[in-house]
């Protein structure tokens, strides 16, 4: 995995990633918030749907705030292409 870009998020950090994808032969994204402290913490995988980027669910939601309170790793891909 490439890290394209890394925040500092409700103090956590929040990383976008990309890999080469096999399956649909397309550069995929994901981003990754991991929350503050020290682990482990649960992981939520969310998939948003179709035409859904990496941003959508975690921006309108305020997912990050959420996750930095409740100790959550959440990991949303892009599902667009």
């Amino acid at each position: 995995m490439d890290v394209l870009k890394t925040h500092v998020v409700h103090g956590g950090t929040l990383r976008y990633l990309s890999h080469a994808s096999a399956a649909t032969g397309t550069t995929m994204k994901v981003s990754v918030f991991v929350p503050p402290g020290e682990g482990p913490f649960p992981v939520v995988l969310w998939l948003s749907g179709l035409t859904c980027t990496e941003d959508n669910f975690t921006t309108k939601a305020g997912a990050y705030e959420a996750a930095a309170r409740l100790g959550l790793i959440v990991v949303a891909p892009d599902t667009s292409p």
